[in-house]
């Protein structure tokens, strides 16, 4: 890419690629994507309207109604190069427009499951989902509030490591395992299960930005749940105390992008058989699901 923007470069560049707007406050780190499309040749798109060049500007229409964007500049993300610009419907506000070429993760991520030695009966429910929904990657699970005689404990079966540890950061405990066998892990808790179509939603998670992380939900939510690069993991000091850890992930990141699959409540459901009704906390596009307590007992995620 490069500056003024020209018809001839767009369609030698662009034309048959797959672009992703996002929207952000200058100066903040979090993103939320507003549309995905393809670029096509004389000015054809699907996903939006249309798109031209305007005295050295790209201008994506999206709809009547949701405006255009228009971007002018280029900006560096997170060591990935952008374009920048405004939306129309917000021309003059504290809100910029970022656009990037889609990057699917495709395979190049593993999991990381958050239990306890208190709570770990409930993690063969998510393996029976991970087995159904053909997962092959790595899992790392991570039990935590181990006594030192249980701590460090390492069992294997077949993709799925289980590891004791003293530590209990709560949703947080599995980051403690996370390495460079993958660029990017997907951090869970033993109360979730993923749907059949896991694999598939999962792979096609946009990572085009190149994020330290991607959160399902809004990250105001406290809901921890997404995916977390690996070499941004690694450089955190996790002897962080769980409250607040949220906030100060957030807060050091350079790119977090937020809200991919908001999450939605439907039903209760007695998922363990135990009597205790759990709230289903759906998050549909990224095919996981949390079943949530009515009561958060001694803070239990």
């Amino acid at each position: 890419m490069k500056l003024p923007f020209e018809y001839s470069s767009i369609e030698s560049d662009m034309v048959g690629k797959r672009f992703a707007v996002y929207r952000n406050r200058i100066g903040s780190q979090r993103f939320r994507k507003l549309v995905e499309f393809d670029m096509k040749e004389g000015g054809e798109a699907e996903g939006v309207s249309e798109w031209n060049v305007e005295e050295g500007s790209l201008k994506v229409v999206h709809s009547p109604k949701d405006g255009f964007y228009e971007f002018g500049g280029l900006e560096v993300v997170n060591g990935k190069v952008c374009m920048s610009g405004y939306h129309s419907v917000e021309k003059g506000s504290m809100y910029k427009v970022m656009m990037s070429e889609v990057s699917p993760i495709g395979e190049d991520f593993g999991l990381c499951i958050s239990s306890h030695k208190d709570y770990e009966e409930a993690l063969p429910g998510i393996y029976k989902s991970l087995d159904k929904a053909g997962f092959k990657g790595p899992v790392n699970v991570v039990v935590g509030g181990c006594k030192n005689v249980d701590a460090g404990k390492v069992h294997e079966t077949g993709n799925v490591k289980v590891i004791t540890s003293e530590v209990n950061h709560m949703g947080f405990t599995a980051l403690s395992e996370v390495s460079d066998v993958k660029p990017y892990w997907m951090l869970l808790h033993d109360t979730c299960s993923v749907d059949s179509d896991f694999v598939a939603k999962a792979s096609s998670i946009d990572i085009g930005l190149n994020p330290d992380m991607v959160l399902f939900g809004d990250a105001d939510e406290k809901l921890e749940i997404g995916l977390y690069s690996a070499e941004y993991v690694k450089g955190l000091d996790l002897g962080l105390r769980s409250v607040g850890m949220l906030k100060k992930l957030v807060e050091n990141a350079s790119v977090v992008v937020e809200s991919i699959s908001v999450p939605n409540y439907k039903g209760e459901d007695d998922v363990y058989g135990s009597g205790i009704m759990r709230k289903v906390l759906e998050m549909d596009r990224v095919g996981v699901r949390k079943y949530v307590g009515r009561r958060m007992v001694g803070g239990r995620p």
